[in-house]
């Protein structure tokens, strides 16, 4: 199984099926709901109802379905597993260099010239933006 690239935001959001089921239950909804408000208007309130009551709960699980799904591939891509080895291997090193300057992340190669870290670094500070930054492939390279 490959190391998984970061993906945020929009990107990532296209390339999931459950994104799309959001779409499908939102325009579900403005089809039952429209329905609903016309039987209503010309005078079949039991019929408008169950067209209303039946629109709303196919968006509420629509919504779940999607959530759900969205929440799952989430953890699939997830870098946790990775992680835990870092910090199995950052807890063996650190008694070699007990200086504290050990840090520990994982880079995977974007293209031909640079590589994107996929996780924090282990043995600092977790701060903000690390994850997804690009470097140079050739960065710290004394040829």
């Amino acid at each position: 199984m490959p190391i998984p690239a970061v993906k945020r935001g929009v990107r990532w959001l296209i390339e999931q099926p459950g994104a799309y089921d959001l779409g499908l239950a939102f325009f579900t909804g403005v089809v039952g709901l429209s329905s609903a408000i016309a039987q209503y208007s010309q005078g079949h309130h039991r019929l408008a109802a169950v067209l209303a009551v039946a629109t709303v709960s196919a968006l509420l699980v629509g919504f779940a379905k999607s959530t759900v799904t969205l929440v799952l591939a989430r953890r699939k891509e997830s870098t946790q597993d990775l992680e835990g080895c870092l910090y199995t291997l950052h807890s063996l090193l650190t008694p070699e260099w007990d200086d504290g300057n050990v840090r520990l992340a994982i880079h995977v190669p974007v293209g031909a010239n640079e590589l994107e870290q996929v996780t924090d670094y282990i043995g600092a500070p977790p701060k903000k933006g690390r994850i997804g930054r690009r470097f140079p492939a050739h960065a710290g390279d004394h040829r």
